[in-house]
């Protein structure tokens, strides 16, 4: 479990970027203006690409047919199996905000995560303590006319996203939100990946943290 600012993320210790505020902070992609600590590899982001998917993992696509409550089994899609909660092995899609699925306590899982993809608009928020454990890469705004946000509010609500990576604006829009004591942590993070990607993080409150363990880019490509 690694501690940054009082809040606990589980990952292994190693050397990292953690973005915390007591106060408010805003962290924009501005194109041509390139951050890096240290440099991502442009390769990386191709091979992070192909560990979405794989025979061993599922689809599963939030639909919120019933309510925005993540932990209700017919709120969700799964392609070729009954309609359940994701689980670890399980690459999740959100293409929507009609509503936006909502994790509010326990914890969640996944593999890969896609949220706002093709020209759709999708959103999840991670509230009350609540903690999504992500093993796969996840992409916010995957596709140029995608828009995707995240919210993680609350102290101790956490998204771990376990030697994988986050993209904040892929081809697309994407947002993150941090707020009152939320925390995101991924093996690497980029904001603002490709050219027509626009990514935007927003850290807000005391506790609220974003941890790059091993590289933090702003404007990759473009």
């Amino acid at each position: 479990t690694r501690l940054c600012d009082g809040a606990a993320l589980t990952y292994p210790m190693r050397m990292g970027c953690c973005l915390s505020r007591m106060g408010s902070f805003r962290l924009r992609h501005f194109r041509r203006l390139p951050c890096r600590l240290p440099v991502l590899l442009g390769t990386t982001a191709i091979a992070l690409v192909a560990n979405l998917s794989s025979s061993h993992a599922d689809t599963v696509i939030w639909g919120g047919t019933q309510s925005s409550n993540w932990a209700v089994d017919n709120n969700w899609f799964r392609i070729g199996g009954a309609s359940t909660v994701p689980t670890a092995a399980d690459d999740v899609f959100f293409n929507t905000t009609a509503p936006s699925a909502v994790l509010s306590s326990g914890s969640g899982y996944s593999r890969g995560i896609v949220v706002g993809q093709a020209n759709y608009t999708g959103a999840f928020t991670i509230s009350s303590g609540a903690a999504l454990n992500s093993s796969g890469s996840a992409f916010i705004g995957y596709d140029q006319h995608a828009n995707g946000t995240v919210t993680v509010t609350g102290t101790n609500s956490t998204w771990n996203i376990t030697n994988s990576a986050l993209y904040v604006g892929y081809y697309g829009t994407g947002t993150l939100n941090l707020a009152a004591g939320g925390a995101v942590g991924a093996s690497q993070v980029s904001i603002g990946n490709y050219a027509s990607g626009a990514g935007a993080v927003t850290i807000d409150g005391t506790g609220s943290l974003l941890l790059a363990f091993n590289s933090m880019t702003i404007g990759e490509y473009g």
